[in-house]
Parts: structure tokens; C-alpha cells; sequence
């Protein structure tokens, strides 16, 4: 979405029935579940997960009783937030019993995502790239997480931080060392002065 204009250029939301079953088992388990639809982040009520993403994101959570009364509807994305090794064995699970019917993925140790099967990182910059005429093989893209490894894959130059999860540094074109509180401005210096950043 355009911020300055509200423009949208690219929208895959959720099927409106896995959705369902995905908010049932937050329900049925007491798993904290993030429900995004219109821009806005819906939470069954306020727990030590919601106060974690809206501290680590500055997100505001809007506390409205059970997510089922959105059934029907298709969110742009659903987050379980939980302890990590909750997360891990839920995107196990969760992939065993949806399959391609949804991208699941984790953002975070304790952030698992879902999405449209087609909807990720890449999804989003290429739409953008495509409207502004800029072809793949120009785009530089940064990550740190699991859920950048698309568009670390597709961009002409894929560029991982420091601290990146090993899943993602072993598909980096470029593995920045050092700090990683300075590494993608580094990285930009770099790259615009001309003195390139070397190849992982």
C-alpha cells in the first residue's frame, strides 16, 4: 500500500476457511492468536503475548472478545505468539495438516505467521517493483529471519544481517559481519559509493 496515498498494489489475503480452523485451535488451546484484517490488529483480549508484540512492534492491539466473529471473513495474516518452543512445534504441526493451503512461517522465535500460500516478502517487493518498472535483477534485499527468505532468493542481491537465523544466511548472497545495529547502513554506503559488498 502506497502510505502516502492509501493506493493499494497488492492484497492476498487468507482463505476465510482455514482462517477458521486456525482461530479454533487458538481458541480450543488458549493460544494467543494476532488477527489482522482491514490494516487493523484484532486480539481476543490482552495477554503477556499481546503486550510482547505491541512492545517489540509499537503495534496497537484492539481487544474484542472471540475471533470467531470474524468467521467467514479473510484476514491478510494470522499470528500464533507463544513461547518458542510452542511455535516451533505448532508450524510442524501446522504444515502436516494444512500443507499448501497456507504459508506458515516464523517471523520471530516467538511469532508464528500465516498467509495466503502465494503471499510473502518477495510477493510484496515485486508487486511494488513491477508498478515502478524496476526489474528484479536491481532490487537489494535485507533479512534476518526465515520469512525473508524469499525475497532474499529473488532479489538481484540478497544481503543477510549479522545475527541472521542460519536457515537464512545459507541462502545470502552477502553475509554482513560485525554490528548489527549499523549493518544495513553500512551495507547501503557501500553499495552507493561503489565499493560493493563481497559474496557469502
Amino acid at each position: 500500500m502506497d502510505p502516502a496515498t492509501g493506493e493499494m498494489f497488492h492484497h492476498l489475503p487468507m482463505d476465510p476457511d482455514v482462517a477458521r480452523e486456525i482461530v479454533a485451535w487458538g481458541a480450543d488451546e488458549r493460544r494467543h492468536i494476532n488477527y489482522y484484517i482491514d490494516d487493523r490488529l484484532y486480539v481476543e483480549r490482552r495477554t503477556e503475548w499481546s503486550d510482547l508484540y505491541a512492545r517489540n512492534t509499537g503495534s496497537d492491539v484492539l481487544p474484542v472478545g472471540p475471533l470467531l466473529r470474524f468467521d467467514g471473513r479473510s484476514p491478510t495474516k494470522l499470528i500464533y505468539v507463544g513461547a518458542p518452543d510452542d511455535t516451533r512445534e505448532a508450524l510442524e504441526m501446522w504444515r502436516r495438516r494444512l500443507g499448501s493451503r497456507v504459508y506458515a512461517v516464523l517471523s520471530n522465535p516467538e511469532y508464528l505467521e500465516f498467509l495466503n500460500p502465494e503471499a510473502n516478502k518477495w510477493a510484496g517487493v515485486s508487486a511494488v517493483a513491477e508498478y515502478y518498472g524496476i526489474p528484479p535483477e536491481q532490487i537489494v534485499a535485507f533479512g534476518d529471519s526465515p520469512n525473508d527468505v524469499p525475497m532474499l532468493v529473488h532479489a538481484g542481491l540478497g544481503v543477510v544481517m549479522p545475527h541472521a537465523h542460519p536457515e537464512v544466511k545459507a541462502v545470502a548472497d552477502v553475509a554482513m559481519e560485525g554490528d548489527s545495529e549499523d549493518a544495513v547502513s553500512r551495507a547501503v554506503e557501500n553499495l552507493m559509493a561503489g565499493r560493493g559488498l563481497g559474496r557469502a
